[in-house]
């Protein structure tokens, strides 16, 4: 409307309610992104000192895994639960602006509407498809990461031992 009629008030106001609606996104994605992070950070921090409590009481292990194996394990889990937190505050994000998109899109062109009304569920269920696979992947490198931890805090727990009794200064000999 603006363009058409060469009407430079309109064409004025229209680029600033662009820049406006720009500026308002812009603000909103960087405030929300530095809550999402604030939080999962506290998150993970505060789990990481739990790991750390049950690793070095004995008496609060229930399992009869090496100390560095169960830190490995639960370190990876900790960063697995908080990515929970991330992914729950873009979603609701994203949400929004997929019914946002699909409104204005319905209104623009009604058939391209309908069309990423329907691929964009299709593609969603190829993902849930194909995410088992991907989970039972990040199981095992899961296992093999918590088997070399726990062999890296067995040997250091030797090489302290060493150390203790002046193994290590006869060993360089």
């Amino acid at each position: 409307m603006a363009i058409g009629p060469s009407d430079v008030g309109r064409l004025r106001l229209w680029l600033i309610v662009l820049g406006a609606a720009f500026l308002a996104q812009s603000y909103g994605f960087r405030n929300g992104t530095r809550l999402s992070w604030f939080a999962m950070n506290r998150q993970e921090h505060r789990l990481r000192g739990e790991i750390v409590r049950t690793t070095l009481d004995p008496a609060r292990r229930t399992t009869g895994r090496l100390p560095g194996e169960i830190a490995s394990l639960a370190s990876s889990d900790a960063d697995a639960a908080t990515g929970v937190l991330r992914q729950a505050s873009m979603g609701a994000a994203s949400v929004l602006g997929l019914v946002l998109c699909a409104g204005y899109l319905l209104w623009a062109d009604l058939w391209v509407g309908v069309a990423v009304l329907v691929v964009t569920p299709l593609s969603m269920v190829v993902l849930r498809l194909l995410t088992p696979h991907l989970s039972r992947t990040s199981h095992r490198q899961q296992e093999g990461i918590a088997a070399a931890g726990a062999s890296a805090a067995d040997v250091m727990q030797g090489v302290e031992v060493l150390r203790g009794i002046g193994g290590v200064y006869r060993a360089g000999r």
